[in-house]
């Protein structure tokens, strides 16, 4: 009898639904195929004095291949989702509202926005509050933009007014991208990070995987029987 419940102990395990990137679940109602974006702010801090996205850029692919929760995730294509001089945010992070795009999640599988318009309405679904590790933050986080998603007036990242605009990761109104003051640039603060387009491959299907798990049960319990010794 202690055999027996093992045995679907152990496929029930073997067919609940796992993480099928790193500790990234795909979101629920996504269908092989689906394509999304997800976002999430750095766990590590930077200075805003760079006016060259690159190095924001960089700092957020570095925090992304180093989390037990982005490394998995099958890109390497990610963005710091911040404005400087020669760029806005929504245009770098190819989230302008008139390109439509694809839905958006936080690292805990919630979805922050339908699409890039969405994104820009000043109104979040939810927070983009969760770290490449997974660990929840409420933090301020530079962004030099507006909540339009374009560049804040001298106050984008290295203006050379020493200030560069911070949002809040815990934040689903405008303030997300754009809090009411201001920080000087040479202190450290966290990023948000956007990946670039994620398809999903195969998700095994609820009823498929108990089928399969019935199936393997009664093969065990067939063996059982016909090994068991004669009375």
């Amino acid at each position: 009898m202690r055999n027996t419940v093992f045995s679907i102990v152990t496929l029930f395990v073997l067919f609940t639904p796992e993480p099928l990137r790193g500790d990234f679940v795909v979101p629920a109602g996504l269908q092989e195929g689906d394509q999304f974006r997800v976002m999430f702010v750095t766990q590590d801090t930077t200075q805003a004095v760079s006016q060259n996205l690159s190095f924001y850029d960089d700092f957020v692919s570095q925090q992304a291949s180093n989390g037990t929760w982005t490394a998995g995730l099958g890109t390497s294509d990610w963005r710091v989702v911040g404005s400087t001089l020669a760029d806005n945010a929504n245009n770098h992070t190819a989230t302008l509202p008139a390109g439509g795009g694809v839905p958006i999640f936080n690292l805990a599988g919630a979805i922050i926005a339908e699409d890039n318009a969405d994104l820009w309405d000043l109104n979040l679904t939810n927070p983009i509050n969760i770290d490449q590790d997974g660990n929840e933050l409420a933090v301020e986080v530079w962004t030099g933009t507006s909540p339009a998603g374009a560049r804040r007036t001298n106050r984008w990242l290295g203006a050379p007014s020493g200030l560069t605009t911070v949002g809040l990761s815990n934040a689903t109104n405008a303030f997300w991208t754009s809090q009411s003051l201001p920080a000087a640039n040479t202190e450290f603060r966290h990023a948000y990070a956007i990946s670039g387009v994620i398809t999903v491959t195969a998700v095994p299907e609820p009823g498929t995987a108990w089928t399969l798990a019935l199936a393997s049960l009664l093969l065990f319990s067939r063996r059982r029987t016909l090994l068991a010794p004669a009375s």
